[in-house]
């Protein structure tokens, strides 16, 4: 029982990974044209001296 559902988990992780590797490029272009908006705000950098950029 156990094994068998730790098996659907991976294959369910493996096709998440299979969809996030598509997606990738796409959410990474998308954070930073958001992490640009953020960092230009100013009210952002008055609260926030030194952003640190998520990885």
């Amino acid at each position: 029982m156990e094994v068998e559902k730790f098996g659907r988990i991976s294959l369910f992780v493996k096709q998440a990974l299979k969809t996030a590797l598509k997606t990738e490029k796409k959410q990474r272009a998308r954070r930073e044209v958001l992490w640009e908006i953020v960092e230009s705000s100013s009210t952002y950098t008055q609260f926030h001296q030194r952003p640190v950029k998520p990885k």
